[in-house]
């Protein structure tokens, strides 16, 4: 994957200004033990956790996305119970293996934190997360509403509109190439099919720069046979 991601760096596909954190929920090939509901029967690393308005049981696959190229650039696979926050920093340690100086860091309000703040600024990035209604009232900070509409400054909320619609087109994108299909068990099983499927994307990008195609490389249509 760093091989990959390096040779779209040196092809001008990935700028790395701009990362967006989000996390997709993957659904485990498993049923929940009768004995305890909380995780899976034939996949015990499998556990509860919330998917979109409900619960289920699975795996979250935690994206890094450069939010110029709608790359992936960093992952972490871990079960459905944890908490996005909890990711933050490995995610942004691996981000930066690849993608030199990032400026801004985009993720929605689930990640509203001082510790997630604090580990953005530990990389000289400027953190563009939402706070909470209940968090700086009365103070002109980035917010969204319940019904995803933003406030705050004007320059945030530019920035938090592109990440946000870059890493939702990631997440399409890895449906498209199998990442809802989980065949397989445990979680390094899940961390193997989570890898592949991000490959694939990038491989895609990579073709497209080798046929001297770079706009080809969000186009996995372009490549289907």
């Amino acid at each position: 994957m760093n091989q990959l991601l390096e040779e779209l760096g040196e092809g001008g596909i990935i700028k790395g200004e701009t990362i967006a954190l989000d996390a997709t929920f993957i659904n485990a090939w498993s049923r929940r033990d009768p004995r305890d509901d909380s995780h899976g029967l034939s996949d015990p690393e499998a556990r509860v956790g919330r998917d979109g308005k409900t619960y289920d049981l699975g795996y979250k696959a935690h994206l890094a996305v450069d939010a110029d190229s709608d790359m992936p650039v960093a992952a972490v696979v871990a079960s459905a119970n944890e908490n996005e926050k909890k990711h933050v920093e490995e995610l942004l340690d691996k981000a930066s293996l690849v993608v030199d100086g990032f400026e801004a860091v985009v993720a929605d309000s689930q990640y509203s934190s001082k510790r997630v703040r604090t580990n953005i600024r530990e990389h000289r990035a400027e953190p563009v997360v939402p706070y909470m209604s209940n968090h700086r009232r009365g103070e002109p900070v980035l917010r969204v509403d319940r019904f995803f509409r933003t406030s705050g400054p004007a320059m945030e909320r530019r920035i938090y509109g592109l990440g946000r619609a870059s890493v939702e087109r990631v997440n399409s994108r890895l449906e498209l190439v199998g990442l809802d299909f989980l065949k397989l068990r445990g979680l390094r099983g899940v961390w193997v099919h989570v890898l592949l499927c991000i490959i694939v994307m990038l491989l895609v990008a990579v073709a497209a720069i080798r046929l001297g195609r770079p706009w080809k490389a969000r186009s996995l249509a372009s490549f289907w046979w």
